[in-house]
């Protein structure tokens, strides 16, 4: 019984310890950038926030709900997950994604999403992202995305050549197809895919 009873006590302490250091090294991040403190958001797991994971991964448009009640920037709070800020700030997603610095994507992403999405923008931190959107920039000059009425007509002849069967299709040489077209109508689509 009295094993227990430490344990119990120790795994207690432990636990307030971890919390009261982390809120401490926040605190000074947060001085040490000179940000403004964020509102804080507990869901109803507090020890891990999967519900709010889960939840924005399942209904995108619950966010919203959340942005609604807390502003355009907020953080998520948990006991043993990492605290996370949300933000749909212009200012803040400006700074980060064009700063390029370590923001803690790579090692959660990279490990799960490189067979899905490779090595790139969306997977990396640092250099290799910086290098990553020096080559997609160039798809999105405003040349490339003001007239967009090319690319309806080529998703259009993709979703004509789709059997509405409902049997299985291979996308890749029909989203191969229409992105060579679209090379063709515009010579800088695909600079994105051509290494320096």
């Amino acid at each position: 019984m009295g094993l227990r009873l430490n344990s119990f006590i120790a795994s207690t302490v432990l636990v307030v310890v971890l919390t009261l250091r982390r809120r401490r090294n926040s605190a000074v991040a947060v001085r040490r950038n000179q940000c403004s403190p964020t509102k804080k958001h507990w869901s109803l797991d507090f020890l891990f926030s999967m519900d709010f994971t889960i939840g924005i991964h399942m209904d995108l448009a619950s966010i919203n709900q959340y942005f609604a009640r807390h502003g355009p920037t907020f953080q998520l709070e948990s006991l043993f997950g990492s605290n996370t800020i949300v933000t749909i700030a212009p200012e803040n997603l400006k700074a980060i994604y064009s700063t390029g610095k370590n923001f803690g994507i790579q090692p959660i992403r990279l490990p799960t999403m490189e067979y899905f999405c490779g090595v790139g923008f969306l997977t990396t931190d640092g250099s290799l992202w910086q290098h990553s959107r020096k080559l997609l920039k160039p798809s999105f000059s405003k040349s490339n995305i003001s007239d967009l009425e090319f690319l309806s007509r080529e998703v259009d002849k993709l979703f004509a050549k789709i059997p509405d069967n409902g049997s299985t299709v291979d996308l890749q040489p029909l989203m191969f197809i229409m992105v060579l077209a679209l090379s063709r109508q515009r010579g800088t689509f695909l600079t994105f895919l051509v290494p320096e």
